[in-house]
């Protein structure tokens, strides 16, 4: 009997496959996979927030789970609807249960290329309501007709990026934590880590969240990156021009950044949170459509911070503006009523008094913040408003600081990827260190 079942997920499936990629299951399986990805579609789309357009979302309701990638592929070419992320949500879907299925049908395959055509608004020579496609003879009369095609690449270089920056807008990204038991759909593509939630030590794994104020549900914007390289190499220089907001735990900031050590070279505004609050519980984004603030997290690690700095100083040339924002537990631990430089060179700074020292790493949070060369700095502590001195403080720490930064050797510029394909940031190697990372240029 003829293969039918492709051995690996989607992401890792070779281009050259052999027999022992590939294998004969029943069709009780392969209509378990589709039955799968439809329930999931239909349940995940609908709490992700923007949800799924209605004509497609009723069209899904009464069809066959074998027909859904047909219905996507013949909305997209149509046109009446836009993909403002139910594409990217089918794609994460069905790479999810690849994993938990160990496989997926090999008639998936063309079905997923199908839909990626279809989604740069090429003309896919299969019936989009057909997933095993049309005879040669039909398949040739399709393409033989002509079609109408705008030449956006033929647009001068400064129309483009008006257009790229309308589609993409500029207000900011912030990236926080996901709520315990609201993980997104694209978890698997995301690096994980575990976050303590009680004093006891008890900890749940969770990933980061990469929401817009404004848009709390983001896709149908980034799917203009997916049209093909150049279009991506040029409208990705726009969104990474925009203030990128860490407020979760350093965890979160350092996972984010594993998943995009090749994008960390384009990133030109950054604002980072520092908690020194010792009892505030972990809660996330609980509800991430609701507010556009994240809630605080729990006492920044310094472990983690510091492996972040270590990868913005090497990385992040393209770095113009650093915004250090701390919360207003920062007043009642720093010796703040001295002098800047005593805060700065205090090597306890809001460091946990029952941890004992560690002569091997006697920096505070500021001196990492400090590596960072040549960027324009601004500092944030809450509550300064409280007293006239605190904002005399806090504008002379900041000013210290910006010395200490422009006195700096510059060092960004080194060009680095992930190749231990990692997703559990301990044993990713954003966490162990340079050896793990692969050097290029």
């Amino acid at each position: 009997m003829p293969s039918n079942w492709i051995n690996h997920s989607i992401l890792s499936t070779p281009k050259i496959k052999t027999s022992e990629d590939i294998a004969n299951v029943p069709q009780s399986r392969i209509d378990e996979f589709y039955q799968r990805t439809h329930a999931q579609l239909l349940y995940c789309s609908g709490r992700s927030g923007g949800g799924l357009p209605a004509e497609i979302e009723e069209r899904l309701c009464g069809c066959a789970p074998r027909d859904v990638s047909g219905i996507l592929q013949a909305a997209l070419l149509a046109g009446s609807v836009m993909d403002s992320g139910w594409l990217d949500d089918y794609n994460d879907i069905a790479e999810a249960i690849s994993v938990h299925m160990q496989g997926y049908p090999k008639e998936y395959l063309a079905q997923q290329r199908a839909l990626s055509d279809a989604a740069v608004g090429r003309r896919s020579t299969n019936d989009p309501m057909n997933n095993k496609g049309r005879t040669n003879s039909a398949s040739k009369s399709t393409s033989d007709m002509p079609t109408k095609t705008f030449p956006f690449l033929s647009l001068p270089e400064e129309i483009r990026n008006s257009i790229y920056q309308l589609t993409l807008t500029e207000e900011p990204l912030m990236v926080s934590d996901w709520a315990i038991g609201s993980l997104p759909s694209t978890m698997l593509r995301r690096t994980e880590y575990d976050v303590p939630i009680s004093s006891t030590g008890d900890t749940r794994r969770t990933s980061y969240v990469v929401l817009s104020p404004q848009h709390p549900r983001l896709g149908g914007e980034l799917s203009l990156l997916l049209a093909n390289k150049q279009v991506c190499r040029e409208a990705s220089k726009i969104l990474y021009d925009r203030e990128f907001q860490f407020r979760g735990t350093a965890d979160s900031t350092l996972a984010f950044l594993h998943d995009h050590f090749g994008k960390l070279k384009m990133i030109s505004r950054i604002s980072m949170q520092y908690t020194t609050g010792d009892k505030i519980p972990f809660m996330g984004c609980v509800a991430v459509s609701s507010s556009p603030t994240p809630p605080l997290t729990p006492r920044t690690s310094l472990q983690a911070w510091k492996k972040i700095f270590n990868i913005l100083v090497k990385t992040a040339e393209a770095l113009q503006d650093f915004e250090l924002v701390v919360d207003k537990h920062f007043w009642d631990q720093a010796p703040w009523r001295e002098s800047p430089a005593a805060v700065f060179n205090d090597a306890e700074l809001c460091r946990p008094r029952r941890l004992p020292k560690r002569s091997e790493n006697t920096e505070n949070f500021l001196q990492h913040v400090a590596k960072l060369a040549g960027v324009n700095f601004r500092l944030s502590i809450a509550g300064v408003n409280e007293d006239q001195a605190r904002k005399v403080f806090q504008r002379e720490l900041e000013r210290y600081m910006w010395d200490k930064m422009h006195k700096n050797p510059y060092l960004a510029g080194e060009k680095i990827s992930c190749t231990c394909r990692k997703r559990l940031l301990t044993e990713a190697c954003a966490w162990g260190g340079d050896s793990k990372r692969r050097r290029s240029g």
